[in-house]
């Protein structure tokens, strides 16, 4: 009988070591795939800050690009307008320098 109360011991000794390795076992996969999991998230979101962070500096050069753009378009509109202009006023100053020639010849020839 002692014998028998000696094995059921040992058994149930056994038994609660043996359930007591499993539950540390289980907590130590959980740890593990706890800070796995932790770990792709914090990738994830690492990879996305710096997915903003260069759609942010591409929208921002891309403003850039289109307001020197349209700078130069402007500035070559202008230099286009200003161009016009003086061919206009010397087109006109020669104009008047023919008529008022045209016209001293004729006081001349009046003259005459």
């Amino acid at each position: 009988m002692l014998a028998e109360a000696e094995a059921l011991v040992l058994a149930e000794a056994e038994a609660l070591v043996d359930a007591e390795a499993e539950a540390l076992v289980d907590a130590e996969a959980e740890a593990l795939v706890d800070a796995e999991a932790d770990a792709l998230v914090d990738a994830e979101a690492d990879a996305l800050v710096d997915a903003d962070s260069d759609a942010l500096v591409l929208a921002e050069a891309d403003a850039l690009v289109d307001a020197e753009a349209e700078a130069l378009v402007d500035a070559e509109a202008d230099a286009l307008v200003l161009a016009e202009a003086e061919a206009l006023v010397d087109a006109e100053a020669d104009a008047l320098v023919l008529a008022e020639a045209e016209a001293l010849v004729l006081a001349e020839a009046e003259a005459l």
